[in-house]
């Protein structure tokens, strides 16, 4: 089955159509599988006739309860330990099609959920271009500040700023200023659902 014709039916499927056409294509192309308690049960039959020893049963056993990294294979499937919730399937390819680390899909997550169950305003084009500044928030924070102030200076009450500094309101270091401009950005989504202007700083800043 395809994560497509799992998808079809969520209550997310219509989000998805309207704002994420292509990572919604991309979901038609990957078969999901997963395991089940039929595979425990495998083990149990191995073990009572005497195929394998009790150490062994219980290892197998835990292995296949163990949460695994996502990963689409060449043969186009992603596996999972056991049946996905809807969201926990779409969240996890989403993170493959975007590209985004399990470490770094903390930062990301949150824009990602705000549109799926918040209805905030974003689609796949804003979010690919977080993932991009993001990259250039860990590499180069300086650089990535200017990035965004350049952006910030096409509203009225950001046009005469300079640095980023003017817009955190202070002076930070490299890894300071790397939490704060995740901050900034993160503390925009919380707010956008609901304020207009967060809202109008997000496309700025997350426009192609």
């Amino acid at each position: 089955m395809t994560a497509y014709n799992l998808i079809r039916y969520s209550k997310y499927y219509s989000i998805l159509e309207e704002k994420f056409h292509f990572f919604l294509n991309f979901t038609k192309e990957v078969a999901v599988k997963y395991k089940t308690n039929i595979d425990n049960d495998f083990y149990k039959v191995l073990y009572e006739g005497g195929v394998i020893s009790k150490k062994d049963m219980l290892s197998y056993i835990s292995k296949t309860s163990e949460r695994s990294t996502a990963f689409v294979d060449a043969d186009n499937v992603i596996q999972f330990n056991e049946k996905p919730t809807d969201y926990v399937l779409i969240s996890t390819l989403a993170k493959i099609y975007f590209g985004v680390s399990d470490n770094d899909w903390q930062y990301v997550e949150p824009m990602f959920r705000a549109v799926l169950d918040k209805g905030l305003d974003l689609d796949e084009d804003n979010i690919y271009v977080y993932t991009m500044l993001l990259i250039d928030i860990f590499v180069d924070p300086e650089y990535a500040g200017n990035i965004i102030v350049d952006k910030l200076k096409v509203l009225d009450e950001f046009r005469d700023i300079e640095y980023i500094d003017d817009v955190i309101g202070k002076k930070l270091e490299w890894e300071e200023l790397i939490r704060a401009l995740i901050n900034f950005l993160l503390e925009h989504v919380e707010k956008a659902v609901k304020d207009s202007r967060s809202q109008e700083i997000l496309k700025v800043v997350l426009r192609l």
